[in-house]
């Protein structure tokens, strides 16, 4: 093994602050390794701390979601130059190894040499620097050696190729590949595993998208049109939560997928609508925002504490028609007699429709989570249903891929409550969605071109 290398000490501020990024970065994969934690939140308590400036934030985020994007890859990769396997090894170890394999393979920016100094000098900081000598020796000879890495022949095992090659579970390859094919499921996988551009909505209650747009520009932020949503604008590039646009109310950060659900729904101005599972309150105030702020909302959430984010982002958007109920959708009996017009269930799920997002999910959901919400999604639909009034639209969707989610939910739901019907949404969104409704006339955006997150959405209306 070759001898563990010093720190760059050409430029020593800039390289603290590297390494106190690199620290971050880190924890943050330690905290979700060990507790299957989501990203957000724990960025959020990292750079609450302070001491991190805004480029530092960007290497940090680089770094996890780089990490929680490929981990399958980096460990594979990484067990070519180990004399263990990487998962005998220590969790700060591990993950020290995955950023610096991460960097090398996937990141032209930073020089081999400093990724290689970076890794050596946290293992010090991090108190084993008696093994900055084998962390050394690995990132070095991978960096030498990367043209001869090899992987799972797809072959002889598809589903080890896959998972390996694209940085998914098993088990997940084995329901696409049953589902979808070998082609299909590998557009999937290298689809998660792209960044995806930050997306707005535009809050026409305030101004339109052509005056963001202009707004954006002028704040040199790279802005296109979404192509199915009349609202949204897809941005990279820029810190847009920073920007005066913003703080004004101007937009609300949301997929267009997303959006297309409260499309589907058709609010009207007047009408009274429940949302049945609303914090953060995104869709929340896409209807309000629908219905011109004129009507009436309730946003139902069975965690109280959430109706805070729901509030703060109404008082942002300048939304005032929405009030917060406290209960669990299921009992909505128990919680208010309102008959109600409409009725969105953007309901609970595995969100596998939105790994890109969040990959952390890839690692800590399993199997069995997609039954339990399953069941979860039937009882919210139960519950509602008895209160959306006859001629009214209930709205059922889902951030997940999977039929039991989605389709088979819908079709137990209409099996048990024959006054209900389906209607096709070609009929209630743009003809350039069309692509995306099945045959059955429900949307799902997984195979999309337009860099969608994976949405289900079913409308029904109660018959007369």
């Amino acid at each position: 093994m070759h001898p563990p290398a010093p720190l760059l000490t050409t430029d020593e501020g800039r390289g603290l602050m590297l390494q106190d990024a690199r620290k971050t970065a880190l924890e943050v994969l330690i905290q979700i390794e060990r507790g299957g934690h989501k990203a957000d939140p724990l960025f959020e308590k990292a750079y609450g701390q302070g001491g991190l400036t805004v480029r530092d934030r960007g290497l940090v985020t680089e770094l996890v979601y780089g990490v929680l994007r490929h981990r399958n890859q980096m460990d594979w990769v990484l067990g070519q130059f180990c004399l263990k396997p990487v998962v005998r090894l220590s969790p700060t170890l591990r993950n020290i190894l995955r950023m610096g394999a991460y960097q090398l393979l996937f990141l032209n920016r930073i020089p081999a040499r400093a990724v290689v100094d970076e890794a050596v000098g946290l293992t010090q900081r991090k108190g084993a620097k008696g093994l900055s000598g084998f962390v050394n020796a690995v990132l070095r000879s991978l960096d030498r050696e990367k043209a001869k890495i090899s992987y799972p022949d797809p072959a002889q095992d598809p589903v080890q190729h896959l998972s390996i090659r694209y940085s998914h579970p098993e088990w997940m390859i084995r329901r696409w590949l049953k589902r979808y094919g070998p082609e299909r499921t590998q557009a999937i996988c290298q689809a998660n595993n792209e960044v995806p551009p930050v997306t707005l909505r535009t809050n026409t209650l305030v101004t339109t998208r052509d005056e963001l747009w202009a707004e954006l520009r002028n704040r040199e932020v790279e802005t296109e049109a979404c192509t199915l949503s009349p609202l949204g604008l897809k941005t990279r590039g820029g810190a847009v939560m920073e920007t005066v646009s913003y703080r004004k109310g101007w937009f609300y950060v949301q997929d267009e997928a997303a959006q297309l659900v409260v499309l589907a729904l058709g609010p009207r101005r007047g009408e009274i609508i429940l949302d049945a599972c609303a914090a953060p309150g995104g869709k929340t105030t896409h209807i309000a925002q629908v219905m011109a702020n004129q009507g009436r909302i309730i946003a139902l959430d069975v965690n109280a504490k959430r109706h805070r984010l729901i509030q703060q982002n109404c008082e942002r958007l300048g939304v005032t028609i929405v009030e917060c109920l406290t209960g669990d959708a299921r009992d909505l009996r128990k919680l208010t007699d309102q008959q109600f017009d409409r009725i969105l269930v953007d309901a609970p799920c595995s969100g596998l429709g939105v790994l890109r997002r969040n990959p952390e999910g890839k690692w800590y959901k399993t199997e069995e989570l997609i039954h339990r919400y399953a069941r979860l999604q039937s009882e919210i639909l139960e519950g509602v249903s008895p209160q959306l009034r006859e001629g009214g639209i209930l709205l059922y969707s889902t951030c997940s891929t999977e039929p039991e989610e989605n389709e088979q939910v819908v079709r137990g739901f209409l099996k048990a409550h024959p006054e209900y019907h389906i209607q096709d949404l070609r009929d209630y969104l743009a003809p350039s969605a069309s692509s995306m409704i099945t045959p059955e006339g429900f949307i799902f955006t997984l195979f999309n071109k337009e860099s969608m997150d994976g949405f289900f959405a079913a409308r029904l209306i109660k018959s007369k």
